[in-house]
């Protein structure tokens, strides 16, 4: 299996990190070799959560515990990176698949997508500790010079969500 998860990584992330992709065959792979949930998140006003990590914009997201439900994570997740409390879990929106290298392997893991809403008066705050420099409440209207600098897997979650055509 870990030649298998090395080539699809290899063949289908290039020069990139990051995929997107069916769930035929990916998701029985993504199984041993982990999980993460993370969130498409609006405050009231229809502001989307955004994070900077990495030199890039991204969603809130990150690593399934053990015993964890996938959708707990993603809550989990977005409030650690964020530091907001009193979010609230919406429907589904898409699995993305992400590979990386550990220990000298490929490791393939699958993202689940989660609406959330947040109704509270908390600033974000972001996770340093994470490598995350910022975390904001971006208005619709300016989303996409920001896209200009993310992975396209986040484009691909927000356009499932309905926020980019």
């Amino acid at each position: 299996e870990g030649l298998r998860v090395s080539a699809l990584c290899g063949v289908l992330t290039g020069s990139g990190k990051h995929l997107s992709a069916p769930e035929a065959g990916l998701a029985r792979l993504n199984k041993a070799h982990g999980a993460a949930g993370g969130g498409v998140t609006a405050d009231p006003q229809g502001n989307l959560l955004l994070i900077f990590r990495n030199g890039r914009w991204d969603l809130p997201k990150g690593k399934l515990e053990p015993g964890e439900r996938i959708e707990d994570c993603a809550v989990r997740e977005v409030g650690e990176e964020c530091g907001l409390s009193g979010l609230q879990l919406g429907a589904f929106v898409a699995h993305t698949y992400h590979c990386y290298r550990m220990h000298g392997e490929w490791v393939l893991k699958r993202t689940s997508w989660y609406r959330m809403r947040y109704g509270g008066s908390q600033r974000p705050q972001p996770q340093t500790v994470e490598g995350i420099t910022e975390a904001v409440w971006v208005p619709q209207a300016e989303l996409t010079p920001k896209l200009e600098n993310t992975y396209f897997t986040i484009r691909d979650v927000l356009t499932a969500a309905g926020y980019v055509k």
